[in-house]
């Protein structure tokens, strides 16, 4: 499956704008405004692309699981969880978080790859606290997979700490959480470099 950026709808309903230097993956840097909306029920194709994309699935392995997904992501859009990152039209990534009872959770981060590490997954999850922030809800907790270095980094770099860990079938499950208080962070949320991962057994999930 190559890098296209999956088809926007003409309809766009900003939330919020922000001028700033956008990243690459091969280095290049522009200026551009990023934009930020709501889902709504036509952007399920382009969602289910970005994530396949962003998570550099297999199309056998897209194809299988995507039956399942399209349900899942059209009750998450028809919740209002589901916020889109574009410029100049063409979709960067997305996330999808909800309220909770003492929190906000984040279900997913996605970032198509020629944008990865050029700081738009960081500004995704700037939506997620504001909401928090909002709904004066202290904490954005999340998990990922503890076996990518590299998403523990990422989140680390964003201010969260690890939790707790599980193990679900061959997913390490990585309990991470972040406090937005005033928007200052807790001292005790200062970013920690994450341990390698390592043979240690961890509990099943439950």
């Amino acid at each position: 499956m190559t890098d296209e950026h999956p088809t926007m709808p003409k309809t766009q309903i900003c939330d919020l704008t922000e001028d700033r230097s956008l990243a690459h993956s091969d280095g290049r840097t522009d200026r551009r405004v990023m934009q930020y909306r709501l889902a709504e029920a036509s952007d399920i194709a382009a969602v289910i692309a970005c994530e396949d994309l962003s998570f550099n699935l297999s199309p056998r392995t897209a194809r299988g699981r995507n039956v399942s997904l399209e349900g899942e992501l059209a009750t998450q859009i028809r919740r209002r969880e589901i916020h889109l990152i574009f410029s100049a039209g063409q979709l960067l990534g997305y996330i999808s978080f909800s309220p909770r009872s003492d929190h906000v959770f984040v279900a997913a981060v996605a970032v198509l790859p020629r944008y990865q590490r050029g700081g738009v997954g960081g500004q995704l999850l700037v939506l997620a606290e504001a909401a928090a922030r909002r709904l004066r809800l202290h904490k954005v907790r999340l998990f990922t997979d503890g076996k990518v270095l590299g998403n523990l980094l990422f989140y680390q770099r964003q201010g969260y700490r690890e939790s707790g860990r599980c193990e679900d079938g061959d997913f390490s499950r990585v309990f991470l959480s972040k406090t937005v208080d005033g928007g200052r962070l807790r001292a005790s949320d200062t970013p920690l470099r994450p341990a390698r991962p390592t043979a240690t057994a961890h509990p099943r999930c439950s």
